[in-house]
């Protein structure tokens, strides 16, 4: 059974077939595959965001995630992740007054294609629910990209029986400084989902 992150599955909806077979190598295999565009790759500074919020937007956080992200030792995560965490500190989002809720992740089948979800900061803004995705890459995010992505994300939830407006979900993308959150799902995105998980599911065994 083919197992993609939401993410993963938004980026392949928006590729030729022959550029597909890239993320599904990366995605079954990987252990195999640099780590340069996975969200555990981004692990120390996502933390050092969510422990800003935690301490109630108190920048002596951001000392602190520093310190731990020069402890890593490859050269280009460590690298990597002191630009996530000075992009985030320069950004609007310093100035959001959010408070931070458990993690959520769930996992639902689209046709025989797994689709597993976990957002990378889960909180609460004057009252109401915020669920976030953080753009990490240095490259910006594509706006479709964007919005299949909290498109799926919602869709998940909904077939494990949660019911959230689109608009509570929200991806930032740190290169641009962009928020990308909408309204409603699109009725054409769930089925070019289905298209592409059936094409998955025929070339997943070849790989």
């Amino acid at each position: 059974m083919p197992r993609l992150t939401v993410r993963a599955f938004a980026e392949l909806m928006a590729l030729p077939l022959y550029e597909q077979v890239r993320i599904l190598q990366e995605q079954k295999y990987p252990k195999q595959q640099p780590q340069l565009f996975k969200v555990p790759y981004y692990a120390p500074a996502l933390n050092g965001i969510r422990d800003f919020y935690r301490v109630g937007n108190d920048f002596s956080a951001f000392s602190v995630a520093r310190a731990k992200i020069a402890a890593v030792k490859l050269d280009s995560k460590r690298k990597n992740n002191f630009r996530v965490l000075d992009q985030f500190e320069n950004s609007s989002q310093v100035t959001r007054p959010l408070l931070v809720r458990p993690s959520i992740s769930r996992e639902a089948l689209l046709s025989k294609t797994q689709l597993g979800l976990k957002f990378d900061l889960v909180a609460e803004e004057k009252g109401k629910p915020r669920l976030i995705f953080y753009n990490c890459r240095i490259a910006i995010i594509e706006p479709d990209i964007a919005r299949t992505t909290l498109e799926l994300a919602q869709w998940v939830l909904e077939q494990r029986g949660g019911s959230v407006d689109l608009n509570r979900l929200q991806l930032i993308d740190l290169a641009s400084g962009k928020v990308y959150a909408h309204g409603s799902r699109r009725p054409t995105t769930m089925k070019r989902a289905v298209q592409n998980a059936k094409v998955i599911e025929a070339i997943w065994p070849t790989i």
